[in-house]
């Protein structure tokens, strides 16, 4: 099995970045996915230089187990917030 990490890049609305984090947490959902077989982390990090920009740092034991993690529950519930905060979602993978 080879790790697989991922960067995901947020762009926020103007002032949302906070209100995104604390519905994030609120949800649970990152204990969720930490919970999850082969999640290695998932962690959020706060731009310094940029209120609007957030990055996930996610790594997991497999490609097979970061894809069926997108398939979990709390994942759509992710997609909901997202829908109300985040205008852009820009993904890097590395294996």
């Amino acid at each position: 099995m080879q790790n697989v990490e991922l960067i995901v890049t947020y762009t926020l609305k103007h002032g949302m970045r906070q209100r995104f984090l604390d519905e994030v947490y609120a949800e649970g959902i990152p204990q969720k996915v930490l919970e999850e077989d082969g999640c290695l982390r998932y962690e959020y990090c706060l731009s310094v230089d940029d209120e609007e920009r957030l990055v996930l740092i996610e790594k997991w034991q497999s490609e097979q187990q970061q894809k069926k993690h997108l398939a979990q529950a709390h994942m759509q519930a992710l997609k909901m917030i997202k829908e109300r905060y985040v205008l852009d979602t820009k993904v890097e993978m590395f294996t």
